[in-house]
């Protein structure tokens, strides 16, 4: 009985919508303080930015791949993503042919561009030399 030590709550909520395209259930697990310790629950395809924020999905253009992440990690140059909560780069969709984007974390098609050497007429065709 006099102890200081205490159980810590484990409740799980009802699914609720967050987003159009992602059905979440929300754990939460109170630390010693009493408070949420979001980032300790946060699954593949969301972050949080630290132990007191609640997990947020990954934005469109990255994935999330770890558990627990403060972060998430952009698709590579040549890839899009626009999706959100992607769960690893498999969800980053390669340009097509010879497009690809100029940089990392690209989150729509429109940012594929022909590769250098290569010019627009609908679709990339080799320059003439």
């Amino acid at each position: 009985r006099g102890s200081s030590c205490r159980l810590d709550v484990v409740k799980m909520e009802s699914p609720m919508r967050y987003n159009k395209h992602l059905l979440l259930f929300v754990l939460i697990v109170s630390t010693s303080e009493g408070r949420p310790d979001f980032n300790s629950l946060c699954q593949r395809g969301s972050f949080s930015l630290n132990a007191s924020s609640p997990c947020i999905p990954c934005p469109q253009g990255t994935f999330g791949l770890e558990l627990s992440s403060s972060s998430c990690t952009q698709c590579p140059p040549g890839t899009y993503s626009n999706q959100t909560a992607v769960l690893d780069i498999a969800g980053c969709t390669s340009c097509p042919g010879e497009h690809m984007t100029s940089k990392a974390g690209s989150s729509e098609a429109s940012s594929c561009r022909c590769k250098p050497g290569y010019e627009t007429n609908g679709t990339c065709i080799a320059c003439m030399r």
